[in-house]
């Protein structure tokens, strides 16, 4: 006996443009114990539902969400300690299911 169908489904289907980091700030050195994360991506923010976070390398598997302003992802870290060597992961997602990670490395030093 054949299965009927007795309703349909219409499915719309969105093409990506892709997601990538385009640059991830500070790197080398810094001369701040207060400095930003700053992360900047491809693609609309808004229309692809773009969503960033960082994690310091090394640290629990927890990710904290960057903020969006001014067509870029930031955070302001704090208390970092002078002459040490900080590392951190970023991670971007959009609607579509597209992931982007980074990476930035940098020293403080403050005079």
């Amino acid at each position: 006996k054949r299965n009927v169908a007795k309703e349909s489904y219409e499915y719309t289907l969105q093409r990506s443009a892709g997601l990538e980091i385009t640059s991830v700030l500070p790197n080398m050195q810094v001369d701040t114990a207060s400095p930003r994360l700053i992360v900047t991506t491809t693609g609309n923010k808004s229309l692809d539902n773009i969503k960033c976070s960082y994690k310091k390398v090394g640290s629990l598997p927890d990710y904290y969400t960057l903020q969006y302003a001014d067509s870029i992802f930031s955070a302001r870290l704090s208390s970092l300690n002078n002459f040490e060597e900080y590392e951190y992961d970023f991670k971007c997602t959009n609607k579509y299911g597209d992931v982007a990670t980074a990476s930035t490395m940098f020293t403080v030093i403050v005079n």
